[in-house]
Formats: C-alpha cells, structure tokens, sequence
C-alpha cells in the first residue's frame, strides 16, 4: 500500500503543483491584463468624452459664428431708427429719379430699444404709369424690407396747363403696408 499511496501523495502534489502553475503562470497575468485592459478601456473613453465635448464646442462655436453672420446678412433688411432721415431721402430720390411726385406717411417711431418691429408705412406716387412702374421697380430694389398689401391706382384730374406732352394720363398710386425697423 505504500506504492499506491505514494503515487497517490505524488498525483495529488502534481495536481497541487499544476494547479499552482496555472494559477501563477496563467491565471494572474490574465488578471493584471485584463486590469489594464479597462483601465485602458476607461480612459479611452474618458479621451472620446474629452474630444466628443471639445468636437461640440467646435461646432457650437462654428453654429454661433455662422448665426452672427447670418444676424449680420439680416439686419441690413432692417431699417435702424439712426437712418430715419437716410431711409425718407432714399425714398425721395427715387421719386425723383423716376420723375415722380410723391407723398409718405410714416407715423412717429415708437421708442422700441434693440428690438425689431414693424411699422406702418403710405406711399402716395404720382406720375404717369411708366413712371409709377419704375419708381414701384425700385422701391422693390432697395436694401430695406418693405411689405405692401395694398395698392391702389387711379387716374387724378389735373388742369391742362400741367398734362404731360406725350398725352400719357397722370395717374396716383396708393401704397400701404410695413417697414421694418430696430
């Protein structure tokens, strides 16, 4: 029986040993390299987190630029309350141009501070028809947005001594609508 348990003894130490072995040999490396692994792993994703929040800035601040030029393109529709005087000229100068008399009313501004708003605007050209288009031409033309939702012509009576020569009948155009200001 001392044989047998002796190889048994021994087949157990073996076991034992191997056991070990893989346990040292094996196991624990896997264990630290797993480790580092998620520790890898973890700050990996920490980075993406990092550059994904930086890629964000980036593009809020692009956005925010890209609005700022936008704002900037859109408010040269607009009419400021500083170009009250420059906006009524222009308006004249084109009546002028076009050979064209005419009458605006423009209600006082209200005291309305960075803030857009609409407000209303008459325009009352008079002129022959040819004139009256070209001056409606280039109203239409100017930098500022004017909305008109109404137009009305009709013919005026004037006395002879002031009937255009080339027998074109004076007619009057009635504009109402909005201007927009800030």
């Amino acid at each position: 029986m001392k044989i047998s348990n002796q190889k048994t003894i021994v087949t157990i130490i073996g076991t034992v040993l191997i056991i070990a072995g893989l346990l040292v040999f094996v196991y624990l490396p896997m264990t630290k390299s797993i480790k580092e692994l998620r520790t890898q792993i973890t700050e990996k994703r920490i980075d993406k987190t990092i550059l994904e929040s930086q890629y964000n800035q980036s593009n809020i601040t692009d956005d925010i630029n890209q609005l700022i030029e936008q704002n900037d393109e859109l408010n040269k529709y607009f009419i400021s309350k500083n170009q009250l005087l420059e906006f009524i000229t222009g308006i004249e100068k084109i009546a002028t141009d076009n050979d064209v008399s005419e009458n605006m009313t423009l209600p006082e501004l209200p005291d309305k501070n960075d803030e857009i708003f609409e407000h209303p605007v008459t325009i009352a050209p008079t002129g022959t028809y040819d004139n009256i288009i070209e001056y409606l031409s280039h109203l239409e033309s100017l930098d500022y947005y004017l909305s008109f939702n109404k137009l009305e012509i009709s013919r005026t009576s004037l006395s002879q001594d002031t009937e255009p020569k080339n027998n074109n009948s004076i007619l009057r155009a009635n504009l109402s609508g909005l201007s927009y200001w800030q």
